[in-house]
């Protein structure tokens, strides 16, 4: 996968307050984006696959969020 660090940042920047806005919504999707094609283990497409899935309407609800 391309540069986990990148998700990871995008992941601290939503728990520091807690809150997911349309920014860090659009940077998840195209983080997803980059990195739908380049898994190379189950563990990499589980968490592809989830976060396209939470992903897919565009909000990310409290319950996706936990």
């Amino acid at each position: 996968m391309h540069d986990l660090n990148e998700l990871i940042g995008i992941f601290k920047g939503i728990h520091f307050d807690d809150v997911v806005n349309e920014k860090e919504i659009t940077r998840l999707k195209d983080w997803v984006a980059k990195n739908k094609d380049l898994v190379y283990d189950d563990e990499q497409a589980k968490l592809i696959n989830l976060m396209s899935k939470i992903l897919e309407d565009g909000i990310i609800t409290q319950n996706e969020y936990q």
